[in-house]
């Protein structure tokens, strides 16, 4: 399992918040200070843990991130880190500032236009393939049943509440007038639904 340290400042936490949610829905474990570091806890103490135990480092390079002393801390201790193994330091550009000259000769993800494929990018998974089989063994790991409805597409649980399965109600309509048919998944807990045409 990747261990990915997620380098970044609070203006562009937001993107970030988005790639380590699906980081983690790919099986991989995340070094996000938003939810790593404690209450009370001190910062520095919280990286040097982190980057001992990183083996992928994810630097989100933006005009913010070049002028933010914690941010050139961490990818200076990470890029000395792996020096040795340069493909395991990974810049993901959110916009057009140019990275440092240390850093300028590497291959970079390019998220300025679409962040939905940082993740994947980042661990590697560039096929389909790749792709349905991590996802199959999160899925595994995590114990997490799905059920796939035409009309609807695979459910996991409420969209809304986060209930499982078994708060989903599902039913289906006939609309003779028209000869279509419609189904609707409904949570029992909170309301939330989703539906379509079969």
């Amino acid at each position: 399992m990747e261990k990915v340290f997620l380098s970044h400042t609070g203006v562009d936490k937001a993107v970030v918040r988005r790639v380590n949610a699906e980081l983690a829905l790919l099986g991989a474990e995340t070094f996000f200070d938003e939810l790593g570091v404690l209450n009370g806890q001190i910062i520095g103490d919280w990286i040097d843990t982190a980057l001992e135990a990183t083996s992928l480092f994810a630097l989100f390079w933006s005009a913010d991130a070049a002028s933010a002393p914690w941010v050139k801390t961490e990818w200076t201790a990470a890029h000395w880190k792996f020096v040795k193994e340069p493909e395991r330091f990974i810049v993901v550009r959110l916009d057009d500032t140019a990275v440092p000259a240390l850093l300028a000769s590497k291959k970079w993800i390019d998220a300025r236009m679409d962040v939905s494929t940082v993740a994947r990018e980042l661990l590697g998974l560039t096929s389909p393939a790749k792709l349905l089989k991590a996802v199959q063994n999160t899925l595994e790991s995590w114990s997490i049943r799905i059920e796939s409805y035409p009309g609807i597409g695979p459910l996991a649980g409420c969209g809304g509440c986060g209930a499982g399965l078994e708060a989903i109600s599902v039913s289906t309509q006939t609309d003779y007038a028209r000869d279509d048919e419609y189904i609707e998944a409904r949570c029992i807990q909170c309301g939330w639904w989703t539906g379509g045409e079969i």
